[in-house]
């Protein structure tokens, strides 16, 4: 346990609301030193249960030491929760993790189960998926891009920040001002370099989601545009061949001349 306690995300499981029971966690108990907090946020889920909480809620609660997220289901008896102790952990990233949880809770243990289930029952059998999913998740700024990018504008920034504070600090003269310049625009051209690095990403993603989706529709156009034209084509060729017999033989009785009896 005292592996996840030095990670972002350390604690992950499934309540059901009606009779406050954990069915299941990994590990089997909160953090000791969040235990309080999260404790006193899941306090606050059963008070709003029947106020704010509603078919499928998507909400996280802050505390000193961190977040927890958490979703319910279409009939609002469970809550799937993740609890991470970095205050920023993105809200985009936890959605995703969750949808993961929830999906492999459908696929292995299914809505009568979760019913009837007895505290922390479903625990053996959600143990893998909970360990795969903190240690996939808890990394999360080595793996999202956008997070990764993030970062680097704001590093960027904090020491374009910090030079400027040194400098007003340090040096009074203009002159001293001065030589210090080509060094704050040195890091404003890199601020300028990395904006336009993460634009340009979603640019490009923009584009390929575009295109992928013209693909897609050219293909469903012609798998529907196809037969009809091979049809089209074929009753054509039959019309000529039909019309074509008819002209050779009356051109044939022509160059006979009249026929008698």
């Amino acid at each position: 346990m005292g592996r996840e306690d030095d990670k972002s995300l350390n604690y992950i499981g499934i309540v059901r609301l009606t009779d406050r029971c954990l069915l299941a966690s990994h590990p089997d108990a909160p953090p000791k030193e969040s235990r309080k907090e999260i404790q006193s946020l899941f306090d606050k889920i059963y008070k709003d249960s029947d106020k704010n909480i509603k078919n499928n809620t998507k909400k996280c609660l802050s505390s000193a030491s961190g977040k927890l997220y958490f979703i319910t289901n279409s009939l609002k008896t469970i809550v799937i929760f993740v609890y991470s102790k970095d205050p920023k952990f993105p809200k985009r990233i936890a959605s995703k993790l969750l949808k993961e949880y929830a999906d492999a809770i459908d696929s292995a243990v299914g809505d009568k189960n979760l019913a009837s289930a007895k505290k922390y029952s479903l625990s053996p059998k959600l143990k893998t998926i909970s360990i795969e999913l903190l240690e996939k998740y808890y990394d999360y700024k080595k793996k999202d891009p956008t997070t990764k990018a993030k970062e680097n504008v704001e590093g960027i920034l904090d020491h374009f920040t910090e030079d400027v504070n040194k400098l007003i600090e340090s040096y009074g003269n203009i002159e001293d001002l001065k030589s210090k310049s080509v060094h704050l625009q040195e890091q404003a051209a890199k601020f300028s370099s990395a904006t336009t690095t993460v634009k340009r990403s979603y640019r490009r993603q923009y584009l390929s989601h575009v295109i992928t989706l013209v693909i897609i529709a050219l293909v469903i156009v012609l798998y529907f545009t196809l037969p009809f034209f091979t049809n089209s084509s074929e009753g054509i060729s039959n019309v000529v061949d039909n019309n074509g017999g008819d002209k050779s033989s009356h051109n044939i009785n022509a160059l006979r001349g009249p026929q008698f009896k």
